[in-house]
């Protein structure tokens, strides 16, 4: 369930920063709109599909904090894009790098 606490419209909105509040995704925006999702998935309240760790990799590709162990996008299309840097990244494609595997839950 998606919420606004604030009951204005997104307009030109943009996300500033995100964080759990019990059970639920809190994101802020810039216009001073708050956005809560409840329910559903974490992968799904983060907009994380592959529920990537808030690292270094995720900070880089987009995310703007963490709910739940996890990194929160901005909107899904940054969290899918964020996923497949991953997989295609050679530390998630070398068995052996130690790395990369550790991104992602």
């Amino acid at each position: 369930m998606l919420s606004d606490a604030s009951g204005a419209g997104t307009g030109d909105r943009v996300p500033l920063r995100a964080y759990a509040q019990g059970r639920d995704t809190v994101i802020e925006y810039s216009d001073g709109t708050v956005e809560i999702r409840s329910g559903g998935t974490v992968s799904w309240r983060n907009n994380n599909p592959g529920n990537l760790r808030n690292y270094s990799f995720s900070q880089r590709h987009g995310s703007i904090g963490q709910a739940h162990k996890f990194a929160v996008f901005p909107n899904e299309d940054t969290g899918q894009r964020a996923m497949l840097a991953l997989l295609k990244s050679p530390q998630y494609k070398s068995p052996h790098s130690g790395r990369g595997h550790h991104e992602l839950a």
